[in-house]
C-alpha cells in the first residue's frame, strides 16, 4: 500500500504528468480512460514496475492505479464545479 502511495505522490507531484491527467476527459468509461491515460503516463510506469518485478502484471495493476487516478480527478472536477456554484450563491 505505501509502494501505491509513493506512486501516487510522483505522479500527481510532476507538473508536466499532472497537467497529462487533467487533459484526459475523466468521464470516460474507464475502459477509454485507462488507455488514454496509459498512453501519457502508463508505458514508462509499467516499465518501470517491470524492471522493478513489483507486481507479477504491471498492466493490469497499472489498471488499478488509472482507475484510482481517475476518481481523484473526477472528485476533484466535481469539488471545483461545488466551490464556484457556492460563489456565485
Amino acid at each position: 500500500m505505501n509502494f501505491y502511495k509513493g506512486e501516487f505522490n510522483r505522479v500527481l507531484s510532476d507538473d508536466d504528468l499532472r497537467d497529462a491527467i487533467l487533459s484526459v476527459d475523466n468521464s470516460l468509461q474507464p475502459g477509454h480512460y485507462w488507455p488514454q491515460l496509459r498512453d501519457l503516463i502508463g508505458h514508462e510506469t509499467q516499465r518501470q514496475w517491470a524492471k522493478d518485478k513489483r507486481f507479477p502484471s504491471p498492466s493490469w495493476y497499472f489498471c488499478a492505479f488509472a482507475e484510482q487516478i481517475r476518481q481523484m480527478h473526477k472528485a476533484q472536477k466535481e469539488q471545483t464545479a461545488l466551490y464556484d456554484a457556492l460563489q456565485g450563491v
